[in-house]
């Protein structure tokens, strides 16, 4: 592992653990992380965690465990692949179910329902258009 993938992942406990955690080093990090070690939330962890592992499990044995289950290999390849989308699907209604937001568990918020509305962007094509110097397309 090197010393980014170390940093990166120090950066996560603090949301991993439902706890405050700064700082740009590894250091300052768990200088900010180890006090508030006490006070973490077994529900974030919970979420995290096995997200984590679902996630790591999928990644090492999904393709082959689906293939022997009997998908196809193409299909057993791209739902291995697909495994952080059923992962955010599948954290999102057990957080609903549960209501972990009232038990501590951050969420994004509300996700607006349906798709946004199509339209042609003529307005902004014609301002680049006449924003570009004729110089630069020479």
């Amino acid at each position: 592992m090197t010393a980014s993938g170390i940093l990166i992942a120090a950066s996560q406990l603090g949301s991993l653990l439902g706890v405050e955690s700064s700082g740009f080093t590894l250091i300052e990090r768990l200088v900010t992380l180890v006090p508030n070690l006490a006070s973490f939330n077994i529900a974030t962890l919970s979420i995290g965690g096995g997200t984590l592992v679902f996630l790591i499990a999928l990644r090492r044995h999904g393709k082959a465990t689906l293939n022997k289950v009997g998908f196809p290999l193409p299909l057993a390849d791209l739902v291995a692949k697909a495994g952080p989308v059923f992962a955010v699907v599948i954290t999102s209604l057990v957080t609903w179910h549960w209501q972990l937001a009232d038990k501590g568990v951050d969420v994004v918020g509300q996700i607006p329902g349906g798709l946004p509305r199509a339209e042609l962007a003529l307005g902004r094509l014609f301002t680049m258009a006449i924003t570009i110097d004729p110089s630069a397309i020479d």
